[in-house]
């Protein structure tokens, strides 16, 4: 049904009935948080706002025909929900996990996402690194047969952000090609983020770095075809020219010189614990990030960055508030701040615009890049 030129669908997770908005382009944008919550048979947190709280990507959505709108979430906020009553019981974690394999089945909407896709670990298997022309490492990745490569340094080889060829309208368009033909499984799999050092990595498959590389360089393109031809066929590459960095650490020859060292490295641990837990608080943790808090990180002003920011036509002033730019949808998120009753029930209390985890990455990024 189309509701307001919103085009409302149902979708069937077992035997219930889950409202969403799809977009144009035929994927989902919202899903009705109280569909979720009744799902899960957990309605009272539905109820009591408690989901609300746990889901930063909250708003009103027009899920009814009539009466009152619903509170609707962006899918990759279901893990927020997930996590939270996954660990009450054995039969709850089950029925997370097939939610969880259900919404991943779903045709997202990447509009909104730009150039970035959720953050997911990077696979286990050992990394290997060709050099190319003597002095650019570039980083692979072989798992399951899927070779997946560091855009981050690609790009950087020449001077360039993955970000500016992911928000092309060509680089859209070839990622979907690749999913109607059946090449790739979804947009979702062809691309990941993850975190190094705070600092945020894209990740691509092998048929997105030959587009990507072919951007670049004709010649950084065919360099980047043969990494991948030998991955693929050697099972290993040859790491040539990549200087080994000399690693000062005492190999232990007996049973006490070991365990002198497990015991060193133990108060070592112990020691910097504190550091570990303030950054997974404030940086890893996070749902999102207001300007200070990224200003703060690069040791300039708030406006400061939000000139930078307008230099780099990323943000407008509009409403006594920086927005960003349509095509940087990805970077900025609306946040719902709710306050508690004491009887337990939760309401919302306005809205910030706040930075997402990768709005966060792709400003530090850039910063460094042109600074």
């Amino acid at each position: 049904m189309t509701m307001n030129n919103v085009n409302v669908i149902g979708l069937m997770f077992q035997k219930y009935e889950i409202r969403a908005i799809k977009s144009v382009n035929g994927g989902i944008l919202w899903i009705c948080l109280n569909d979720v919550c009744r799902a899960l048979s957990r309605s009272e947190i539905g109820n009591n706002g408690q989901a609300l709280k746990l889901c930063k990507t909250s708003a009103r959505q027009p899920f009814c025909k009539e009466g009152r709108n619903r509170w609707g979430i962006k899918p990759h906020d279901i893990h927020s929900l997930l996590k939270e009553i996954r660990c009450e019981n054995a039969m709850i974690a089950e029925v997370c996990n097939d939610f969880q394999s259900w919404i991943n089945s779903l045709p997202i909407d990447l509009g909104e996402q730009s150039a970035f896709a959720p953050a997911i670990a990077i696979p286990s298997k050992e990394p290997v690194i060709f050099s190319y022309q003597d002095k650019f490492p570039i980083t692979f990745k072989d798992e399951n047969g899927k070779t997946m490569i560091n855009a981050t340094e690609m790009a950087r080889s020449f001077g360039k952000l993955p970000a500016e060829w992911l928000k092309l309208k060509s680089t859209t368009e070839f990622r979907q090609r690749l999913v109607q033909k059946g090449e790739s499984k979804s947009m979702e799999s062809q691309i990941f983020t993850s975190r190094e050092r705070g600092n945020g990595t894209i990740w691509i498959d092998e048929k997105l770095a030959i587009e990507l590389a072919r951007w670049l360089s004709p010649e950084f393109s065919e360099w980047c075809n043969s990494c991948i031809q030998e991955l693929m066929t050697k099972g290993v590459v040859s790491i040539k020219d990549v200087p080994v960095p000399s690693v000062n650490f005492p190999v232990p020859e007996t049973l006490e010189e070991a365990l002198l060292l497990a015991t060193h490295q133990q108060r070592e641990i112990g020691a910097n614990k504190y550091k570990v837990d303030y950054y997974n608080d404030q940086i890893e943790n996070r749902d999102h990030f207001a300007s200070s808090h990224i200003a703060n990180e690069l040791d300039i002003s708030v406006p400061q960055l939000h000139q930078f920011l307008l230099a780099e036509s990323i943000v407008k002033y509009e409403n006594k508030k920086w927005r960003v730019h349509g095509s940087h949808n990805a970077l900025q998120c609306e946040v719902t701040y709710v306050w508690s009753r004491p009887d337990g029930k939760c309401y919302a209390a306005g809205r910030r615009l706040r930075w997402t985890p990768a709005g966060r990455d792709y400003i530090i990024e850039l910063w460094k890049f042109k600074n």
